[in-house]
C-alpha cells in the first residue's frame, strides 16, 4: 500500500506541471481598460454649447475614450476633490477661470470656478485653510473656487497621468495652479496666458483635441500646431501654453 501511495504521489507530481502549463494557456488575457476622458462644463448653465459638447465628445469617442459629461449643479466642490480618484486619462474644463488678488502677479492665485453658491458657513475646513474662494463673474452671486492650495492638499488621491485642458481666462497666466496638478500627478495641464474669447477658445480646443488625438502628436507640436492654425486671441492676444511632468 504504502509503495502505491508512493507511485500515485510521483505521478501526480509528473503531470501537474502539464496541467498547470495547460490551464494558464488556455485562459485568455484581459483587454486594456478603456481610457476615460471628462468634460466639466461649468458654463452649460449660462453659456450652454450643445454643438461644442458634441463635436469634444466625437472627437474623444473616435479615439477610444469613454466620454462623461458634468454640467450645471454637478460642477462641485466636491465633484473637484474627488477628481483625481475617478480615474481620468484626459479632463477637460469648460469653466470660468482668471487671477484673484490684489497687487502685483506674485501676490494673484488662479482660481477655477465650481457652480456652487458660496457660502460662510460650508466647507468651513477648506475655508479657514484658504483653499477656497469666493469668485464671481460681473453681478452673478458669488460661487466657490479652488485654487492651488486646494489641488495639492484637498483633491483626494492622486492623477495617473492625466491631461488637463484648461479653456478658462487666465488658466496659465500664472503657474501656480498648473503646477499644482502636475505635482497631483497630471501628465500636461494647457491653459491660457491672458483672457480669452469663448468662441475663440472653443473652435481652438477643437483643435488641440484633433491634433493631440487624430494625428497622435507630442503636446509640445500639438500647441505649436494649434496656435498656427488659429493664431492669438483676436481681442486679447491670448495664447496657448502648458505645464508638464516631462524632465
Amino acid at each position: 500500500m504504502r509503495n502505491l501511495i508512493f507511485r500515485s504521489l510521483a505521478l501526480f507530481i509528473l503531470l501537474a506541471p502539464e496541467l498547470f502549463l495547460f490551464n494558464s494557456c488556455s485562459e485568455q488575457p484581459l483587454p486594456p481598460p478603456e481610457p476615460r476622458a471628462a468634460i466639466i462644463d461649468q458654463l452649460n448653465p449660462s453659456l450652454p454649447d450643445p454643438a461644442f459638447i458634441e463635436q469634444t465628445t466625437s472627437i474623444l469617442q473616435n479615439d477610444s475614450f469613454k466620454v462623461d459629461y458634468y454640467q450645471g449643479a454637478q460642477i462641485t466642490v466636491d465633484l473637484y476633490r474627488k477628481l483625481p480618484s475617478l480615474g481620468y486619462s484626459l479632463i477637460l474644463f469648460r469653466a470660468h477661470s482668471g487671477l484673484l488678488g490684489n497687487g502685483s502677479k506674485t501676490n494673484q492665485k488662479t482660481c477655477l470656478f465650481t457652480n456652487q453658491l458660496y457660502s460662510p458657513t460650508s466647507e468651513i475646513g477648506d475655508q479657514l485653510t484658504n483653499r477656497l474662494v469666493q469668485a464671481r463673474v460681473n453681478q452673478d452671486p458669488p460661487l466657490f473656487g479652488i485654487g492651488a492650495d486646494f489641488v495639492s492638499h484637498s483633491m483626494q488621491s492622486q492623477f495617473n497621468g492625466t491631461t488637463v485642458i484648461m479653456m478658462g481666462c487666465s488658466s496659465l497666466e500664472s503657474d501656480d495652479l498648473a503646477r499644482a496638478f502636475v505635482a497631483k500627478g497630471a501628465s500636461l495641464y494647457t491653459g491660457w496666458n491672458a483672457e480669452v474669447d469663448l468662441g475663440y477658445v472653443e473652435n481652438a480646443t477643437l483643435t488641440l483635441l484633433n491634433r493631440l488625438a487624430g494625428n497622435n502628436l507630442l503636446p509640445a507640436a500639438a500647441i505649436k500646431e494649434t496656435m498656427q492654425a488659429a493664431g492669438p486671441d483676436p481681442y486679447s492676444g491670448a495664447e496657448l501654453y502648458s505645464c508638464s511632468s516631462a524632465k
